[in-house]
Order: C-alpha cells, then structure tokens, then sequence
C-alpha cells in the first residue's frame, strides 16, 4: 500500500507514450527519494500514477528495470546540475563544482543515503548499478582534472589513484553528514575542497618529482583554491 503522500501524488491523465513514461519515471525519483527500494513495489507506482500495473509493464519490463531507468536519469541530471563553465578559472571551477554537487544531493538526501546503502547491500544482484555509479565517478573525476589540467600523453597512475580515493572519501563523507548532520554545510566543503588539494598535489608529487614543472603548475592552479578557502 502506498502511504498518504503518495496517494496525492501526480494522478493519471491521457498521455502519449513518451509524456506517459516521463511521467512515470518521476513518480519513481519521487517514491524513492522518500522510501528505500524494497519498501517501493510495483503497485505503489501504478497506483500513485493512477494507472493499471499492466500498463506500467509495458514501458518497464521489471521494479528493476523501472529503477535501473530511474537512476541512469538521475545520473544525467546530477552532472547537468554540476556542470560548470569551463570558461571560469581552475579554482572557480572546482568551488562551484562541489557546491552544486553538495546542493543536488542535500536536495535528494534521502534518495543519495537510499542509493549507496542499496549500492552496498545489492551490488551483486544489481550489477547494472555498480556500472552507473562508475560512470558518475568517470565522469566527476575527468572535470576535477580540469579536463585539460591532466596530460594526457603521459601515464599518472598515482595522480588517478589519489583522485579516486578522494571521490570515495567524498561519497563517505558526505553520506555521513547527510545521515548525521553534525558538521554544517560550509564545513562539509572545505573538508572536501582540503581533500581534494591534498589527494591532486601528492599525486603529481609521485608520477613527475617534486621540482617537475608539471607540479609546479598544478601547485599554481591550487594555491588559488587554497586562498579562497583559506587552507
């Protein structure tokens, strides 16, 4: 049974097939942003669209399915939500960046902590999940290169290193203070911002020495993080 809030939900309408399955994939951001996948079953969205479980099979073959859809939308609006111009100084880039990453997932808390528990508990019967994470992570971890701050015709295992084990202590981070508050938002971005400096300066410390000039130049890009953060 769906509960009152969902029973006032979008109700159903004539709709073409298109205007039908975007409507449908709303109701599911919307379900699972207040309810934990398996407490969401397929009558609950039928019946909060207004529709017949039969005609929620025909656009989704599955719950799974249905949710697989769902997220791989979701993942597409969070980097449209982050994206910034590339236009704009290194520094303003990766600010902006985190804080319209911390604004969308401060927005959908509730669906961000559902999502990387259900990652955690079901990875293995969701393998379609595992790869749209990896993909958000690809693509966060090619803008925190600046796209073009990276080489790229020359190898930087540590540099890839340190940024994914930055991006992983972000997640984990950010899922403890949604889950627990405690810290306030401004203190959630200079911990991510600190770990960030830290994780690209180290990297190119090992892949080039410590008086290439190659960390010379990322040490100008993030001496002006450092400033406007104060670290």
């Amino acid at each position: 049974m769906v509960d009152q809030k969902s029973a006032d939900g979008p109700q159903s309408k004539r709709l073409s097939a298109d205007s039908r399955r975007d409507q449908l994939l709303e109701i599911g951001k919307w379900l699972f942003n207040s309810r934990r996948y398996s407490e969401i079953s397929v009558d609950d969205v039928a019946q909060a669209a207004g529709i017949s479980k039969g005609l929620l099979y025909h656009y989704f073959e599955s719950k799974k399915d249905f949710f697989l859809v769902g997220l791989r939308e979701a993942a597409i609006e969070l980097l449209d939500a982050c994206k910034v111009d590339p236009s704009l100084s290194y520094d303003e880039q990766i600010s902006i960046g985190i804080k319209r990453y911390l604004d969308y997932v401060e927005q959908r808390s509730f669906a961000y902590v559902n999502l990387f528990h259900l990652f955690r508990d079901e990875s293995g019967a969701l393998p379609e999940l595992v790869e749209v994470i990896e993909e958000v992570r690809q693509e966060i971890l090619h803008r925190l290169g600046g796209r073009t701050l990276l080489p790229r015709d020359k190898p930087i295992p540590a540099t890839r290193m340190a940024l994914r084990g930055f991006l992983g202590n972000a997640e984990s981070a950010v899922l403890y203070w949604l889950e627990n508050g405690m810290v306030e938002r401004a203190g959630v971005e200079l911990i991510m911002i600190s770990s960030f400096v830290n994780a690209l300066s180290t990297g190119f410390r090992i892949d080039f020495g410590p008086n290439s000039d190659e960390l010379k130049t990322v040490q100008e890009h993030l001496s002006a993080l450092r400033a406007r953060y104060g670290i």
